[in-house]
């Protein structure tokens, strides 16, 4: 898996980002667009992972005070489910949090780095 991280919500990793969650959330789950794209979106780095040059999972890091992360917005396609996506992207959001000298992160049920 290949993965690319975007700032900038102009940018094409971002909008792969936004097809995954809008695929995953939206319209699979229900979810209303108004709740699941938020004012976040520009104070957020968003990562996709790639398979095969196919955009298949997705998430985003929000710093909600100096060294301390908040994993957001995780999703993984259906093709993609079964296959280590999920644990792969979790591992390169750790490894990032990690290089920023993070003492910890949060989420759910995520705990200490």
């Amino acid at each position: 898996m290949e993965f690319k991280w975007a700032d900038d919500i102009s940018n094409k990793v971002y909008k792969d980002a936004i097809h995954i969650r809008k695929e995953v959330f939206v319209k699979k789950q229900k979810v209303d667009p108004s709740l699941e794209i938020d004012e976040l979106e520009d104070q957020t780095l968003h990562l996709v992972g790639y398979i095969n040059s196919v955009p298949s999972a997705t998430a985003r890091i929000y710093e909600k005070a100096p060294h301390l992360f908040k994993i957001q917005r995780v999703a993984v396609v259906s093709s993609a489910r079964k296959t280590g996506a999920g644990k792969k992207l979790m591992a390169e959001l750790e490894r990032y949090i990690r290089t920023q000298n993070a003492e910890r992160r949060c989420g759910h049920n995520l705990g200490q780095l």
